[in-house]
C-alpha cells in the first residue's frame, strides 16, 4: 500500500489539480489548475485558502510556492505588475508528472533572519538550486518585453 503523504500539496499531473492532505495524510482541499488562468483566479484561491478555508500561513505560503513551481507565476500570469493573456493551462502543463511540495520543506527554508530564503534569488537560481526539480522545463517568460521594461528594475 502506498504511503499517504502528510502536510503537502501535490501536484497531480493527470487531474490538474493541486491538492492538500493535513498532518493526518487526509485529503483536505484541491485546487483545479484548469481554473487558474489569469493572476485574478489564482489570487482568489491564494485568498480562499488564507480566510475562507483558513489554513495556517505555513499551509498558505507553501500553497504560494507550490503555484510559482507549477506555473512560474510571474513568467506566465504577471510580472512588473501587470496581467498577461489567460493562460492555456492544459498546454502549458502537457508532459508534466505529479510533484509533492511539503509544508515548511525545501523552499519554504527560513534564514536566521526570518527571511524566506528565496527573497534575493531570480526565478532561474530558485530554479537551479538543489530544491525539488520543477515539475517541467522553466521555458522564457511570455512576455519578455514587460520583464525588461525599466519600471520593473
Amino acid at each position: 500500500m502506498k504511503k499517504r503523504p502528510k502536510n503537502v500539496w501535490q501536484y497531480d499531473a493527470e487531474a490538474l489539480a493541486l491538492n492538500y492532505f493535513n498532518d493526518d495524510g487526509n485529503f483536505y482541499v484541491g485546487i483545479d489548475l484548469e481554473r487558474c488562468r489569469t493572476a485574478a483566479e489564482v489570487l482568489d484561491y491564494i485568498a480562499q485558502a488564507a480566510k475562507t478555508l483558513v489554513l495556517p500561513d505555513a499551509v498558505v505560503g507553501s500553497l504560494v510556492r507550490a503555484l510559482d513551481r507549477v506555473f512560474d507565476l510571474q513568467g506566465n500570469l504577471c510580472g512588473c505588475g501587470e496581467d498577461y493573456d489567460p493562460l492555456d493551462v492544459k498546454t502549458l502543463l502537457e508532459g508534466t508528472t505529479s510533484h509533492d511540495f511539503p509544508v515548511g520543506g525545501p523552499g519554504m527554508r527560513v534564514t536566521e533572519q526570518g527571511n524566506e530564503s528565496f527573497h534575493a534569488r531570480t526565478a532561474t537560481q530558485a530554479l537551479n538550486d538543489p530544491l525539488p526539480d520543477p515539475i517541467r522545463p522553466r521555458a522564457e517568460p511570455r512576455q519578455a518585453s514587460r520583464r525588461d521594461a525599466p519600471a520593473c528594475r
